[in-house]
């Protein structure tokens, strides 16, 4: 069976028709691409490296979107960039404005994994990278990730380590202080997972992680919270779960 590659196209939602539409952006855009890290950072979108025909890119693209045009642009950064990488964490830290990734794997499917243990920050306003260093949890990739704008600080949870295993540890990094930080949990810890959907209520001053590859549980649509003020991981029951499907390696933002 002949592959048929990855595909790089771009759509829009429409809140009034509640429609997906195909966005044809103005000029060249990314070639095709899975396990790209990407954020929304204030008023426009940043992707980085990811899985191509080719092979693991190091590519950071901008993307921009007003009046109905989308426009692409190859962003000729500056500073310690880092390596091709596919499956790395991305969030946008916005008290900081900064951009900050973590991990991802250098190699190639189908080749040795070759795991990455280092943080980077990007400025879009220098569009500079700087090597935060190796402290954290290790060598990750697919680890969830989100920012926590009450508390100031990017949460990380799970993936894959250097040997090959799913990991369910939860970590904390604050930019200002350069400092990682690994959180205690108690509760009904979820299975080690890769690929989660992870987001922070503000409201309620809780994590929100949805699905994921478990090495228990495979694929799935399970639902847990973890609050800030008790430390515990608790499993929330989904009155329609009837009605979802499984779901890895997706994306998404808290509203």
């Amino acid at each position: 069976i002949q592959s048929i590659g990855t595909f790089g196209d771009l759509w829009y939602y429409d809140e009034t028709s509640h429609d997906f539409y195909p966005e044809n952006p103005d000029d060249f855009q990314p070639q095709g691409r899975n396990y790209a890290a990407g954020a929304w950072a204030d008023a426009e979108g940043l992707t980085y490296g990811g899985l191509c025909d080719h092979g693991v890119d190091n590519g950071l693209w901008r993307l921009t979107y007003g009046g109905g045009l989308a426009f692409w642009y190859r962003v000729e950064a500056f500073g310690d960039r880092p390596p091709p990488l596919w499956g790395s964490g991305m969030c946008y830290d916005s008290d900081n404005f900064v951009m900050l990734l973590f991990g991802g794997d250098k190699a190639r499917v189908g080749a040795t994994a070759d795991l990455e243990d280092h943080c980077w920050s990007f400025d879009p306003i220098s569009d500079t990278w700087t090597d935060l260093g190796t402290m954290g949890p290790g060598k990750r990739r697919g680890m969830s990730v989100c920012y926590d704008p009450t508390n100031k600080i990017v949460w990380f949870f799970g993936g894959i380590d250097d040997n090959g295993n799913p990991q369910n540890d939860l970590w904390t990094f604050d930019f200002s202080s350069n400092s990682w930080t690994q959180r205690t949990a108690t509760g009904s810890l979820p299975d080690p997972r890769v690929g989660a959907t992870l987001g922070f209520d503000t409201r309620q001053s809780r994590l929100l992680m949805l699905g994921g590859d478990s090495g228990v549980s495979g694929p799935n649509r399970q639902l847990y919270e973890f609050s800030l003020a008790t430390g515990k991981w608790t499993a929330l029951s989904v009155a329609n779960s009837g009605s979802a499907e499984n779901v890895n390696l997706t994306g998404g933002i808290y509203d």
